[in-house]
C-alpha cells in the first residue's frame, strides 16, 4: 500500500482539481471532468473535430469544451472494502 503525507495530499489536490482551459497542442489522454461553453458538465474523453472540441462516453456527446479537469480519486475504503464514514 502506497502512503503520503498531508502536505503531499493538499498540494496534489489542489493543483490537480482545477478547471484548465482546453488547449490544441494537448489533450488529455484520459477520462476529465468536461465543462462546455453553457457551463454543462460530463465525464468523457476529450477530442477535436475541424470546428470545436468535443467530449464523448459510452452514452453521450458534448459540443463546444471549453475546460477540462482531472477526476478526483475515489473516497477510502477501511479494512472491510467499505467507504470510511
Amino acid at each position: 500500500m502506497e502512503y503520503t503525507s498531508a502536505r503531499n495530499l493538499i498540494k496534489q489536490t489542489s493543483t490537480a482539481l482545477i478547471w484548465k482551459k482546453v488547449e490544441e497542442t494537448w489533450l488529455p489522454s484520459e477520462e476529465v471532468l468536461c465543462c462546455n461553453k453553457f457551463g454543462e458538465i460530463m465525464i468523457g474523453y476529450i477530442s477535436k473535430n475541424k470546428d470545436c472540441f468535443y467530449a464523448e462516453n459510452d452514452y453521450s456527446l458534448m459540443y463546444d469544451v471549453t475546460h477540462w479537469m482531472e477526476l478526483p480519486l475515489p473516497p477510502a475504503l477501511d479494512k472491510n472494502k467499505n467507504l470510511k464514514k
